[in-house]
């Protein structure tokens, strides 16, 4: 969808409106980096269909808590996964 790859076969025929959002699943992250900054690196909101949100809020919508959000990310993870 990226346009990274050709297809093998066939044609790709893309919507004249369409965005595609990616995500990195293999950025390396120091483990040690507070949540809110491996969230949101330079500032305190994120950027999400072109809607300026609080970090604080983006962490919510995951059932971060606000004390999570000053934890580095990984234990961040582990606390979250124990609790739920």
């Amino acid at each position: 969808m990226r346009g990274d790859l050709q297809p093998s076969t066939g044609k790709i025929k893309k919507a004249g409106a369409l965005r595609v959002v990616y995500f990195d699943q293999n950025r390396r992250l120091d483990p040690d980096i507070l949540l809110k900054r491996a969230l949101a690196p330079d500032s305190d909101s994120v950027i999400y269909q072109d809607r300026v949100i609080h970090v604080a809020g983006w962490a919510a919508r995951f059932l971060f808590t606000g004390e999570d959000l000053n934890r580095p990310w990984a234990a961040s993870l582990a606390v979250n996964a124990l609790e739920y």
